[in-house]
């Protein structure tokens, strides 16, 4: 009796290992990852429309997402910024001043042409902020600056 319930037992753990190397090699044949890691920045247009009153301005809100750790580079907007943080904590960084940490329910203005950078404040948390903006028709929303 105790030999019939050892072989059960082996054969049954047998039976796992061979389903779990099975399970490995279709899952790399496949192409699936082991681990997938999230794009470091997001943005998301939820509204644009034409801002009546204003000729040639329009408003556009933007959802903004960031990965753990992830940034952007030194831009500026050519327009009004409204800034609405959502989840998590952002350093914000304004050429000239020293850096502002907002956390979720802080808000943040940029005038236009104001050149600064945002980054996740955490390396282990993301952060999602909207954004608002004020802005002229047929100009780029976002400007690099080397």
């Amino acid at each position: 009796m105790k030999r019939s319930a050892l072989v059960i037992i082996a054969v049954f753990a047998a039976g796992i290992s061979i389903s779990a190397m099975l399970a490995s090699l279709v899952n790399a044949q496949q192409g699936v990852p082991k681990q997938v890691k999230p794009l470091p920045l997001k943005h998301t247009v939820i509204h644009r429309m034409d801002l009546a009153g204003l000729e040639g301005k329009q408003g556009a809100l933007v959802e903004v997402e960031y990965a753990p750790g992830a940034g952007d580079k030194k831009h500026y907007h050519s327009g009004y910024l409204f800034t609405y943080v959502v989840e998590g904590s952002v350093i914000w960084e304004v050429e000239g001043q020293p850096p502002v940490t907002l956390k979720a329910g802080d808000t943040f203005f940029d005038p236009p042409m104001r050149v600064h950078n945002h980054r996740n404040a955490s390396t282990t948390q993301p952060a999602k902020f909207v954004a608002f903006f004020i802005e002229t028709k047929g100009q780029k929303r976002t400007v690099p600056v080397k």
